[in-house]
């Protein structure tokens, strides 16, 4: 449970070891203002064959992965299944005495007519096959890597968070609503030490995969899928932990109770945990 990053994750959520997308799925039902709001939590990675199959039942993906499997596998769902993906991601960088040079931040949505995430070099298709094989969560492989490796960088400033999800959440409104009848804006790219905002409108490589032979092939085309140990350890972990119990409730802080929409996360959490070991997914 990343508490530093995610909005509506608090202490019991880590300490009962609630999964995040439980807990926002909480947070999103207790703050809806539609009639008959559903959050549906599942808790299977995109690269899983459970996870990808339910991201093939959606209209739009919003993407905050940061590893280059899940990555290569919404650039399959963008342009051999046509589901639009929003995606971005946050650099931070320093210099030499571990001073903060500066941030950088982007938005952009994949989908055919626009660059996909391997051309927008968004992950190394080189990388896909490590993480695959697991030596990307393999700590003797990881202290090989450079210090400035991907995998050993964790930028997790709030405010550049909530900054990335601002840029998403604008591309999705122009995408959608289209403000002057404009759909596509390009990938943005935002650099926070000079305050300007970098648009890139090219499409595809000349050779890009994607938007050539893969392009609308549907079932017929990769399949980005494989078991997930580590996903899979994760859900065993939680699954193992004991179920909370009505004590527990005391445990927790009088500020936590007194509202009553954190009183109906707190039930829509508890019950949901009551209920894990019916199904890996909520």
């Amino acid at each position: 449970m990343n508490l530093d990053r995610i909005l509506n994750t608090r202490r019991e959520h880590a300490a009962e070891g609630i999964a995040k997308v439980a807990a926002i799925a909480d947070a999103l039902e207790t703050s809806a203002t539609a009639e008959a709001f559903h959050a549906q939590a599942l808790e299977w990675s995109v690269v899983e064959p459970e996870g990808f199959a339910a991201a093939l039942d959606c209209d739009v993906l919003f993407s905050c992965v940061d590893r280059p499997w899940p990555r290569y596998a919404l650039n399959v769902a963008g342009y051999s299944h046509l589901i639009p993906v929003i995606d971005g991601g946050i650099v931070v960088s320093q210099t030499r005495k571990g001073k903060m040079r500066g941030a950088d931040w982007r938005a952009h949505i994949v989908a055919p007519g626009r660059r996909c995430l391997e051309c927008l070099g968004q992950y190394d298709p080189g990388a896909v096959q490590l993480e695959r094989e697991g030596r990307l969560d393999d700590p003797s492989y990881i202290r090989q890597l450079n210090d400035d490796h991907f995998v050993k960088r964790n930028e997790n400033v709030f405010a550049f968070s909530l900054g990335c999800a601002s840029l998403e959440l604008s591309q999705f409104i122009s995408m959608v609503i289209a403000p002057g009848g404009i759909t596509d804006v390009g990938a943005q790219l935002y650099h926070l030490s000079t305050g300007t905002l970098d648009r890139e409108t090219d499409g595809c490589k000349a050779q890009c995969f994607f938007a050539g032979p893969l392009l609308a092939k549907g079932d017929a085309s990769v399949d980005p899928t494989a078991p997930h140990e580590v996903a899979e350890n994760a859900r065993a972990k939680r699954a193992a932990a004991s179920p909370p119990t009505a004590p527990d409730l005391e445990s927790l802080s009088e500020a936590a109770l007194r509202s009553p929409g954190r009183r109906r996360g707190l039930r829509s959490s508890l019950a949901r945990r009551l209920g894990a070991g019916k199904s890996p997914g909520v």
